[in-house]
């Protein structure tokens, strides 16, 4: 029986996150389809309150939910807040969330 792709994530989340309090998540939704995009943010947002996550993302929807977003530009920091509070402030992030259509 063949495992769909969002299960394998799912299962390997569960069981680094069982020997650890900190999960670092690169690019966890980039290659994927929007169903299980969904899915595996699903699976983010459950993780979170329970685990310190650090994401490294392209695709903005994955860290909406996020606590702070750290913009970078590279390779240095130029800002950080809440993803709500940069689409308010910052003309790059929020041109960045137009082009994404979140």
């Amino acid at each position: 029986m063949r495992i769909h792709y969002e299960q394998q994530w799912v299962c390997a989340t569960r069981r680094l996150s069982k020997n650890t309090d900190f999960l670092i998540l690169d690019e966890a939704t980039s290659a994927l389809d929007s169903k299980t995009e969904k899915e595996i943010q699903q699976s983010i947002d459950a993780l979170q309150g329970k685990y310190t996550l650090l994401i490294v993302a392209h695709r903005l929807s994955t860290v909406r939910n996020v606590d702070r977003v750290i913009l970078m530009e590279k390779g240095q920091i130029v800002d950080m807040d809440s993803f709500e509070s940069l689409v308010k402030r910052n003309v790059k992030f929020k041109r960045m969330v137009e082009l994404q259509e979140i």
